[in-house]
C-alpha cells in the first residue's frame, strides 16, 4: 500500500524578509514528496481550529508537522482597530504552534515565541553560562543610566580601558572609556584579536566553517538544544589561541543573513522533520509541567 504523501506548513514571511528562505524549503521539500504549504500567520489561523471538548487535552485541526519561522506578520502603520486584531492573530497562532502533538521547528511556549529563547538577546547568551555540562565563556553586557566617567571602578570591569562601550544618547560607540558621555550606556569587555565565526544549527546537524574546531559546532548545538530550538544562528568570538567566547544566539533567520545557506539549512529541516514524524507520538511537550518564571 502506497502511503500518504507526508504535509507540512511554514509560517514565515515569504513574500518579505524570508522570500528566499520560503524558496529553498519548497524545492528541499518537493524533492522529499512532502507537500508543503507557506503561510502568513493569518492564513494559518484561518484554516486551522482549536477544538477543546472538555474531555481531553486541546488538540488542532487539521494537525501536521510546522516550521515556526517568524514571530508575527509584517505590521506596517496600523490603526487601533488593525493592531488589535494582529496581536489577536499572533496569540492564536502561537497557541496552534503550542498545541499541534506533530513536530514543530522551534515551537513556542508560554516563556517565549521561539522555543525557551529569553526574549532579551543579551540573557540569551548570559544564560548559556550556566548551562551543566557546558564550559562556555560570554560576554555579558551590562547597562547603566550613569554617564561612564562617573561609575565607580571605571578603571576596571565592564567599562575598563579597551571595552566597548554604547551611548543610547547619542547613538555611538567607541573601545575604551569616553570622556563624559551623556549615558546611559551600555557596556561589555572587548575582544579587539577575536574573529566573528558563525555556526548555524539546523534540524540535528550544523553549518559552520572548515576552519572552526569541532568543539565549537558541538558547544552550537548543546546551546541550541538548551532552547529547544531547531534552527538557530549561534556567533562566537575566536581569539589567536583558538579559545571561543559566545557573542550571539539567533533564533530567527532571515534572506540577509542566509550567506548562501539557504538550500543547505531547507535539507536539513526537512530530513530533520521526516526523522520527527517517523517517531512515536510523545504527546504534547511540557503542557503538564510546571511553567517555571525566570
Amino acid at each position: 500500500m502506497t502511503r500518504p504523501p507526508l504535509r507540512a506548513a511554514a509560517v514565515l514571511d515569504r513574500f518579505g524578509a524570508q522570500r528566499v528562505l520560503a524558496g529553498a524549503l519548497e524545492e528541499a521539500f518537493a524533492s522529499r514528496s512532502i507537500e508543503l504549504e507557506l503561510l502568513s500567520h493569518r492564513a494559518l489561523v484561518a484554516g486551522v481550529s482549536i477544538v477543546q471538548d472538555g474531555r481531553e487535552r486541546p488538540r488542532v485541526e487539521p494537525d501536521r508537522p510546522l516550521l515556526w519561522l517568524s514571530a508575527a506578520d509584517p505590521s506596517p502603520d496600523l490603526t487601533p482597530d488593525d493592531r488589535f486584531l494582529h496581536s489577536e492573530v499572533v496569540a492564536a497562532s502561537r497557541s496552534i504552534a503550542m498545541l499541534s502533538r506533530s513536530p514543530v521547528v522551534n515551537r513556542p511556549t508560554p516563556l517565549s515565541p521561539c522555543g525557551r529563547f529569553p526574549g532579551s538577546a543579551v540573557m540569551g547568551v548570559r544564560r548559556v553560562a550556566g548551562l551543566p555540562g557546558l564550559d562556555v565563556a560570554v560576554r555579558c553586557e551590562r547597562f547603566t543610566a550613569m554617564q561612564v566617567g562617573e561609575v565607580a571602578g571605571a578603571d576596571e570591569g565592564p567599562v575598563a580601558s579597551g571595552a566597548e562601550v554604547y551611548d543610547y544618547a547619542t547613538g555611538r560607540s567607541a573601545y575604551g572609556v569616553a570622556d563624559r558621555v551623556p549615558g546611559p550606556v551600555r557596556t561589555r569587555r572587548s575582544l579587539p584579536s577575536a574573529r566573528l565565526v558563525r555556526v548555524r544549527v539546523a534540524g540535528r546537524g550544523v553549518l559552520a566553517p572548515g576552519s572552526v574546531p569541532r568543539w565549537f559546532e558541538t558547544a552550537s548545538l548543546d546551546v541550541a538544544r538548551s532552547y529547544e530550538l531547531q534552527l538557530a544562528t549561534v556567533w562566537w568570538l575566536v581569539d589567536e589561541a583558538g579559545r571561543g567566547t559566545l557573542a550571539r544566539v539567533d533564533c530567527w533567520t532571515w534572506d540577509r543573513s542566509l550567506d548562501g545557506d539557504a538550500h543547505l539549512i531547507a535539507d536539513a529541516l526537512a530530513v530533520w522533520l521526516l526523522d520527527e514524524a517517523r517517531a512515536p507520538d510523545p504527546g504534547l511537550p511540557g503542557l503538564d509541567a510546571e511553567v517555571a518564571v525566570p
